[in-house]
């Protein structure tokens, strides 16, 4: 077999060869996946042994030093682990209609200022997605004679909701 020979088989071969290609890349389909990842979030209370967002908490016997400054405060009180895929708020209020609104229970993030623990959800602290740990204090106020509340226990409801 001649060059020439061999080239008129090849050509014509090569010409379908790029015929079948060009059809094939004709008929190539493009595939989208689109997917929606949803809000997740949780709220766990460190010293939880049950689950739920209600915790109740006892303040120590005052001391001189608490006498005289008029509180009694409980620092690092709660412990909160947040996880979060979007913006969250942690809210805090008192759990019950037996403590009452005026009960001198202060609230707040460690290194935040205090706000007053009532009945109405107080926000106690905001962030963006992530795993947070947050630590809880809590003061006691005394009354307007000195005294500490006469049941210086108090329930507190924690709520997280996505802002």
């Amino acid at each position: 077999m001649t060059s020439r020979t061999k080239r008129w088989i090849w050509i014509p071969l090569l010409v379908g060869v790029l015929a079948v290609s060009a059809l094939a890349v004709q008929r190539s389909v493009v595939v989208r996946t689109q997917w929606k990842v949803l809000p997740y979030q949780t709220l766990q209370l460190s010293d939880a042994e049950h689950g739920g967002g209600e915790r109740a908490f006892r303040f120590p016997d005052p001391t001189p030093l608490d006498e005289a400054r008029g509180y009694i405060e409980a620092e690092h009180a709660v412990r909160l682990h947040v996880v979060s895929n979007t913006a969250w708020t942690i809210q805090a209020r008192l759990a019950s209609d037996a403590t009452p609104t005026d009960s001198g229970v202060l609230v707040r993030r460690r290194g935040s200022e205090y706000v007053e623990l009532t009945h109405q959800p107080r926000v106690l602290a905001q962030g963006d997605n992530g795993v947070f740990e947050i630590s809880v204090d809590y003061r006691l106020l005394a009354d307007s004679e000195g005294a500490f509340h006469p049941e210086p226990e108090i329930s507190v409801v924690f709520t997280m909701m996505s802002n």
